[in-house]
């Protein structure tokens, strides 16, 4: 049939449109703003999800994210805690 979409060489059909994309260490370095080598250091102490393929690491953008969120810092208003920055001052001692 003249136009149809057959199975690739190798009797597997092309589905490579359905594959999640995958970052290697040093895109993942690029979008965080971090050397390789932190990457590195995040999936050997497990700190960020990833996938083995053969001997290179793979990062799933969804996986990043993810991270990410779990790494965000809460601010914290120092008004509403009463709580003061830097060391106290002889002022601030109860006599």
């Amino acid at each position: 049939m003249a136009g149809s979409v057959g199975p690739s060489p190798g009797g597997m059909r092309d589905d490579s449109s359905e594959l999640p994309e995958l970052w290697d260490a040093e895109r993942l370095a690029g979008y965080l703003g971090v050397s390789k080598h932190y990457v590195y250091r995040l999936t050997s102490e497990h700190r960020i999800r990833f996938v083995r393929v053969g001997k290179g690491l793979r990062f799933r953008p969804g996986d990043v994210v993810a991270w990410l969120e779990s790494q965000s810092v809460a601010p914290v208003s120092f008004a509403s805690s009463g709580a003061c920055r830097g060391r106290p001052r002889n002022r601030d001692r109860a006599a």
